[in-house]
């Protein structure tokens, strides 16, 4: 009896312990992605920033300050680069009070002039974000503003 309660624990143990694991990459939303067209000379602008990122095995590199965003607040990406350009990178929001992850993917090294939102992300305050979940390194920067 007594080595069956031991077998239990542990096996109750092992379940939490995968369960954590899983969960560092269970955050991670798909954020959307929107044409930014005509309005990207859009004068209503609430930030106007660079985030430049430097990124080992699964890494992530965050904005120095939080925005509170809402689903109708457009993260555009002015210029992103990165290399190596076969790599790809994540850009977008991490929310402040839960961790939780709105990105989406971009491959080829560089983009620009292209949206992000939040889609059914709740308001709230977040970070900007630059994720890397492949086995190598990247390095780049992030020129953003926010509509």
């Amino acid at each position: 009896m007594k080595r069956l309660k031991i077998l239990s624990l542990v096996l109750v143990m092992c379940m939490l312990l995968s369960n954590l694991e899983i969960s560092a990459y269970a955050d991670n939303h798909r954020a959307q992605l929107v044409p930014v067209g005509n309005d990207i000379n859009n004068p209503i602008v609430f930030a106007n920033s660079n985030l430049n990122f430097s990124l080992s095995a699964n890494g992530v590199a965050k904005s120095g300050s939080t925005y509170y965003i809402t689903s109708s607040d457009t993260l555009v990406i002015n210029t992103l680069t990165w290399s190596p350009s076969g790599e790809t990178v994540y850009v977008g929001f991490e929310n402040k009070q839960t961790g939780a992850r709105w990105v989406h993917d971009f491959d080829g090294g560089s983009t620009a002039n292209v949206g992000v939102t939040l889609g059914s992300a709740p308001d709230g305050e977040y970070y900007v974000i630059v994720m890397y979940m492949g086995s190598a390194s990247v390095s780049g920067a992030l020129s953003y503003r926010f509509m």
